[in-house]
């Protein structure tokens, strides 16, 4: 069935997990967030972006050109403050479990 304007992923492929991570990103032109899983691990790439947190690259040309550009704007990986993690001290039997269904 097809579903407009919905995407999932039914199974977790950690092959293509940096591209996954592309396709489920969000953005709203003044804060980006890479679509990580929400445990944090395992990832490809994590990431969170700000608007007008850039570095600036000088462009050298061997001839410079009337309106060639002088210097460029990459923008750069912040901190990520999306991951929150829960840990217990005092209870047994944590850590990985087995995952019977998986759908994002």
């Amino acid at each position: 069935m097809v579903e407009p304007w919905r995407v999932r992923e039914q199974e977790l492929h950690l092959d293509v997990l940096a591209q996954t991570e592309s396709v489920f990103a969000l953005a709203n032109g003044h804060v980006g967030l890479r679509g990580n899983l929400d445990e944090g691990e395992p990832f490809g790439l994590p990431g969170s972006y700000l608007n007008s947190f850039h570095e600036l690259r000088r462009l050298p040309y061997p001839e410079p050109g009337y309106g060639d550009p002088r210097q460029e704007q990459r923008l750069v990986n912040v901190t990520n403050g999306k991951l929150i993690r829960l840990r217990l001290t005092t209870a047994s039997g944590c850590g990985r479990r087995h995952t019977d269904e998986y759908c994002r």
